[in-house]
């Protein structure tokens, strides 16, 4: 999906905050925006042992995208996202349960309080069983994914 792309580059070269949510507001709505956020959320699953540093970019644009969209829009993408998430989880691959976890975390911080701590109550048991986790990429999400927890719930 080339616009997609375009719109991943676009955000990961924008340094403004403001041009940022400007950017996001005026490219995505509606399915557009679904599809996007569906597209996005697969990329962050594309890490590859052998080319891992590259992947990484991959992972981390979707990822900061991902947050960009849901700070200014969450709800509108929380049946995409937790479907997502309660299909990865417990994936027999670590990249998908890390994808999971990052996932989450991102779409929390654009949620609203009440709904936040919902979702938190929900899913806490679940991330620290993850620190135990036979990855230790899977744990060190869970840990950057409860610490996230902890400043947002704070």
């Amino acid at each position: 999906c080339p616009s997609h792309l375009i719109l991943g580059i676009a955000l990961n070269g924008v340094q403004n905050q403001a041009d940022e949510s400007i950017l996001v507001k005026n490219y995505i709505s509606g399915e557009r925006g679904a599809k996007i956020v569906t597209w996005l959320l697969e990329n962050l699953c594309v890490i590859d042992e052998t080319v891992r540093k590259l992947e990484n970019g991959v992972v981390d644009a979707a990822s900061k995208c991902l947050e960009t969209i849901f700070e200014d829009d969450s709800k509108e993408y929380e049946g995409i996202v937790l479907n997502f998430t309660s299909n990865t989880i417990e994936h027999q691959s670590w990249k998908y349960r890390q994808a999971s976890i990052r996932a989450f975390a991102s779409f929390l911080i654009g949620v609203e309080d009440k709904r936040k701590q919902e979702l938190v109550d929900a899913s806490l048991l679940k991330l620290v069983a993850l620190l135990n986790d036979q990855s230790k990429i899977v744990q060190y999400s869970a840990i950057k994914s409860i610490n996230l927890i902890t400043e947002e719930c704070a």
